[in-house]
């Protein structure tokens, strides 16, 4: 068990004939949503629904249909939380527990990536610009990536590189196409 980060090209929303709180019964139907905490990542999306669900309340934004996707970036749960803890002491100098307890931090750079879900949900263009240009950017004159390959944690370096390289290509193909980046 682990966490497939999967990019969708060119996503367009169809119209599907539901009950509330079901999905349509469509297999090549992406269902997009998030918990409400989590619906200003998909603000491009609109929301058709918002039901109580077992962590808070779901926001459904209904099914779409995609021109492509990307390759998958996957880990697991433990994996994705360890390569997103080093990611932000390495690039912010803080815990992820800190984004997490504290919203107003939302602005620096990773912090929509890094206050997610780790499990599902999904993350639309303008967020995924925004999340491609901080893989892209720098701090204190070192790009982002240099300083997450000098914040050493073990013998995994090139495995945590690699997945960083990977989702800044999904993100980046995701800002450039009106796409989302979904987390399952």
């Amino acid at each position: 068990m682990g966490v497939d980060i999967y990019g969708y090209l060119n996503v367009r929303r169809v119209e599907c004939i539901t009950e509330p709180g079901k999905w349509c019964e469509q297999c090549d139907h992406l269902r997009l949503y998030n918990l409400d905490v989590f619906a200003e990542r998909a603000r491009d999306l609109p929301i058709i629904e918002e039901h109580a669900a077992r962590y808070g309340t779901l926001v459904r934004y209904g099914c779409f249909v995609a021109d492509g996707r990307t390759d998958s970036v996957s880990m697991s749960y433990s994996g994705y939380n360890v390569w997103r803890e080093r990611l932000c002491r390495s690039v912010l100098g803080i815990l992820p527990q800190i984004l997490w307890e504290d919203p107003t931090r939302l602005s620096l750079p990773f912090a929509p990536l890094i206050n997610f879900a780790d499990n599902e949900g999904t993350i639309s263009w303008t967020t995924a610009a925004r999340i491609s240009a901080d893989f892209r950017g720098s701090s204190n004159g070192l790009s982002h990536r240099e300083l997450f390959s000098e914040h050493r944690v073990g013998a995994d370096d090139a495995w945590f590189l690699r997945k960083y390289d990977d989702l800044a290509k999904v993100f980046s193909q995701v800002a450039t196409s009106r796409g989302v980046v979904r987390f399952s």
